[in-house]
């Protein structure tokens, strides 16, 4: 704690605004407020989540821990000049649960990112194949071998690229996998959505 305190006031150049990302609040708020408050910066704060949340997971939501932590984040959490957030449910809740007015700002990727041609997509593949053996075909031809994945085909005459009609899905996630991060939700969407094909 007094190494980030030290850190934060004493080696880095006094801005007009610092932003902390939230999780992790412990003592990462408490600090940063701190030298907001000493150098006359103005101090906002992106959630991400709660904290407190994240640690209710495994000691309970009743652990006098969890408490503490609550009100920590409500307490440093009142006194950003700004707060950030990527989900209306998230700008609401702060809202409704500790009277805190955010802005929202959707984590979306910049315009620059966009769907990889098919052909890119199974360069990259051939690479995952030669280390990873659930990318290659394990049922084909040394021939289909040569020029296919798991996902993709290549014609050695045309040299056209193209998805297999029997590949599997592969779901590619930003997901931090904590625990409060329900991806049981994802799952039953995908299974529903089986149902109905």
């Amino acid at each position: 704690m007094f190494a980030l305190f030290w850190i934060i006031l004493c080696k880095t150049r006094k801005s007009r605004t610092c932003l902390v990302q939230t999780p992790p609040a412990i003592p990462t708020l408490a600090v940063v407020w701190a030298c907001c408050l000493m150098r006359g910066t103005k101090f906002i704060i992106d959630w991400h989540n709660y904290g407190y949340t994240i640690m209710a997971l495994t000691l309970g939501k009743n652990h006098f821990l969890v408490k503490i932590s609550e009100w920590y984040e409500w307490f440093f959490g009142n006194k950003a000049g700004t707060s950030l957030c990527v989900t209306d449910a998230m700008k609401k809740d702060l809202q409704i649960k500790w009277g805190i007015k955010s802005v929202l700002l959707y984590d979306r990727p910049p315009d620059m990112f966009k769907p990889i041609p098919v052909k890119r997509q199974h360069e990259l593949f051939m690479k995952l194949k030669n280390e990873y053996s659930c990318f290659d075909l394990t049922e084909a031809s040394d021939a289909e071998r040569v020029a296919s994945t798991i996902f993709t085909d290549k014609d050695m005459v045309t040299s056209a690229v193209s998805f297999r009609k029997d590949r599997p899905f592969l779901i590619v996630s930003s997901t931090s996998w904590t625990e409060d991060e329900d991806f049981s939700v994802l799952l039953s969407a995908l299974e529903s959505e089986f149902s109905f094909m």
